[in-house]
């Protein structure tokens, strides 16, 4: 019975440790999505500026910092979870 009850909790665990894949494993489909969010956010930026003629901090904010940095720690999970995986492959 005890087992049983280790087997689970490994296998929740197992799944844990993949918890972060879902959030900064890139694809195709994500990357494009990505670059296509910065771009709308900066054409809202740029849109809103230009009619009412105020800078809009939000949309700033997620073009300047957000999107970027998000962009950039999934492209380096990303090669860290192929570089781990090449390494397993190899044993």
């Amino acid at each position: 019975m005890k087992k049983r009850v280790k087997k689970r909790v490994a296998r929740k665990m197992r799944r844990r440790k993949n918890h972060l894949d879902k959030f900064f494993l890139l694809n195709g489909h994500k990357s494009v999505s990505i670059v296509a969010l910065w771009i709308l956010s900066v054409l809202i930026h740029t849109a809103i500026f230009n009619f009412y003629l105020f800078q809009e901090p939000i949309s700033f904010i997620f073009a300047i910092l957000v999107i970027p940095a998000y962009f950039i720690a999934s492209i380096v999970y990303t090669l860290d979870f192929h570089r781990r995986r090449m390494k397993k492959q190899k044993r």
